[in-house]
């Protein structure tokens, strides 16, 4: 999700589907940072098996500036 300030956040929707997970942000019922961010736009999603899998693509993008952040993920859709 790309958040109101151009930060990203990379999650998991585990026990959940995407479109209620994302509600939840955007209500900010969730904690963590993406309550004092809203609103978030969902930029990318991916169906991942294991959460370990989910944890890992996430930690790619730990650190990168937004545009960086952008590209990779242009890159990875083709």
């Amino acid at each position: 999700m790309r958040c109101s300030d151009d930060s990203y956040y990379v999650g998991s929707a585990r026990g959940t589907t995407l479109d209620k997970r994302l509600g939840e942000h955007q209500a900010g019922i969730r904690p963590g940072c993406t309550r004092q961010r809203r609103p978030v736009t969902l930029v990318y999603a991916e169906g991942i098996r294991s959460h370990h899998g989910c944890h890992r693509h996430g930690t790619a993008h730990q650190g990168l500036e937004p545009s960086e952040e952008r590209s990779a993920d242009a890159k990875r859709s083709g």
